[in-house]
């Protein structure tokens, strides 16, 4: 399973709740150890509550990606963290290659993510 889900709330068809709903209702994914966050430009209104009650934290977006991807590992959960530390030294090397694709896709405008 992964360790990250970073979902976005607005989607065409299905909504991020709502996908998260059915992720987190997924047990051979063990869907309610895997941590998703919202990313999300809007967090007004009724929203607000389904964040809370739906995902283990919020991104807003235009976020920065540099400053994520250093910070990232606080959406990290405490199982999961533990297992991280037993990983082999290649696991790890693995994970900063995948941080640094990260902090490289950004586009050159702050804030901005290019897709």
């Amino acid at each position: 399973p992964s360790d990250l889900i970073m979902m976005d709330i607005n989607m065409p068809g299905m909504n991020g709740i709502q996908t998260t709903r059915r992720i987190r209702a997924l047990p051979e994914f063990e869907a309610a150890a895997m941590t998703i966050v919202a990313l999300t430009a809007d967090v007004l209104g009724s929203e607000r509550g389904h964040l809370s009650a739906d995902f283990d934290g919020a991104i807003l977006k235009p976020f920065d990606p540099q400053r994520w991807a250093g910070r990232s590992s606080r959406f990290a959960r405490p199982g999961r963290e533990r297992q991280r530390r037993k990983v082999a030294l290649d696991a790890s090397l693995a994970l900063r290659r995948d941080q640094a694709a990260v902090v490289s896709s950004a586009s050159t405008k702050p804030g901005h993510w290019r897709m």
